[in-house]
């Protein structure tokens, strides 16, 4: 039995390989350069090492294939959040973020801290400030110590119009590694509202 997915950009088969090669040709004309069907172990490097549409498609495979279990999922979630930010759809990059944050297995893991940082500044990019900074206060309970973290939380206040706090955030970040204040903060996404 195959299955035709249909994704942001293009379509994914899922299914047995004698079925795909009969999609594929009716399909041929909808996918020029997009994932038609890969193997896991492929569209994981997809995922992990592409851009794009293409990449999108590749993570959600890995996603969808079913041979992860629950807890394996986060890290995945979390690529192809990435993935969606960077093409400017922030409420697809939130929800795999907020997905990925609830799978994390540890709770307690710096890669949970990453993945609030990095959802907490799309929410920033939309301009939705007080999210992000929930955000990224949750992240400091687990990451204290990073100085980028307190100078994201200074753009967040400085948005909102509260400058003692963003100046106490970027202190902080300065007293966590000296000179960073010099920088530009860097951001994740192109999200817009």
């Amino acid at each position: 039995m195959i299955r035709l997915m249909r994704y942001k950009g293009g379509y994914s088969i899922v299914g047995g390989a004698a079925s795909a090669f009969l999609v594929f040709g009716a399909l041929a004309w909808a996918q020029s350069a997009s994932v038609i069907q890969q193997s896991i172990p492929d569209a994981a490097d997809t995922c992990a090492y592409s851009g794009g549409d293409k990449a999108i498609i590749a993570c959600t495979t890995v996603i969808s294939s079913g041979k992860l279990a629950d807890n394996e999922l986060a890290p995945w979630l979390n690529m192809r959040a990435e993935h969606y930010a960077r093409q400017n759809d922030c409420n697809n990059a939130i929800a795999d973020f907020e997905r990925a944050v609830q799978l994390d297995p540890t709770k307690l893991s710096p890669a949970l801290a990453s993945m609030l940082i990095k959802r907490g500044l799309t929410y920033a990019e939309r301009h939705d400030h007080d999210h992000a900074i929930a955000d990224l206060d949750q992240a400091a309970t687990y990451e204290p110590k990073s100085a980028i973290l307190f100078m994201y939380r200074g753009e967040a206040f400085d948005a909102l119009g509260d400058p003692q706090r963003a100046k106490e955030a970027r202190e902080q970040a300065e007293s966590l590694y000296p000179g960073i204040v010099k920088f530009s903060v860097p951001g994740l996404s192109r999200c817009r509202s």
